[in-house]
């Protein structure tokens, strides 16, 4: 767990010293607990005696740490979006060397992987995306969107310079595309066609756009 980011979220009122202080591994159990509580119902349902139960530590302790229910979820979103960063960073080396049009086609194959693999992790963002708390929901989410689109804006702006990709078309533009497409795809493969679910398939959907998009890009 990121250090730096409790200080900062102690700085911010969102844990206590006392919860600072805690060692790394009860950090750690009590993220993933609240992460998992939260992903599994409504923010208005989570108990905070469940939590404190599960993760081993007294109601008492839980609201020294926090002090509401509400800061813990804000602390559960603020560790979530650092260690998504952490994921994302992780991947910038795994593809250097192969051409801008695989690198893209890898993006959208970890994108899937990630939503496939690590499913609390996938259940949380859906929650804070439809029925978690409204005033954390928009911050939450530029947030993530913002790990993503940094992450594509470097591949498509080296594509530019190797000159795969247009030079006349604004990175920017070209990464919010790419991912518009590939969010509805995988909204499509959830509520209209069920049988799409189906991870390969989904991926050759979204490689298919990406063939169709990548003809008008590229360089």
């Amino acid at each position: 767990m990121n250090e730096n980011l409790i200080i900062e979220l102690e700085r911010d009122g969102i844990v206590t010293a006392t919860f600072r202080k805690l060692d790394p591994e009860k950090k750690k159990t009590l993220y993933v607990t609240a992460l998992t509580a939260f992903s599994e119902d409504v923010f208005d349902r989570v108990s905070f005696d469940y939590i404190a139960e599960t993760a081993g530590v007294s109601k008492g302790s839980l609201f020294q740490y926090f002090g509401n229910k509400e800061n813990l979820l804000r602390f559960t979103c603020e560790i979530f979006i650092d260690n998504y960063r952490q994921f994302w960073d992780s991947q910038r080396t795994r593809a250097e060397g192969i051409h801008t049009r695989e690198r893209i086609r890898d993006f959208s194959q970890t994108l899937l992987d990630f939503r496939a693999e690590r499913k609390v992790e996938y259940a949380f963002y859906v929650k804070m995306l439809y029925e978690n708390s409204r005033e954390l929901t928009d911050d939450f989410l530029q947030k993530i969107n913002r790990i993503l689109l940094e992450h594509l804006n470097r591949v498509i702006s080296r594509g530019a310079r190797t000159a795969e990709i247009r030079q006349d078309i604004p990175a920017e533009r070209i990464a919010f595309v790419i991912t518009a497409l590939i969010e509805a795809s995988h909204r499509y493969s959830n509520t209209i066609n069920q049988k799409l679910r189906n991870r390969e398939k989904l991926m050759d959907i979204i490689e298919d756009i990406e063939g169709m998009l990548f003809d008008g890009i590229k360089g």
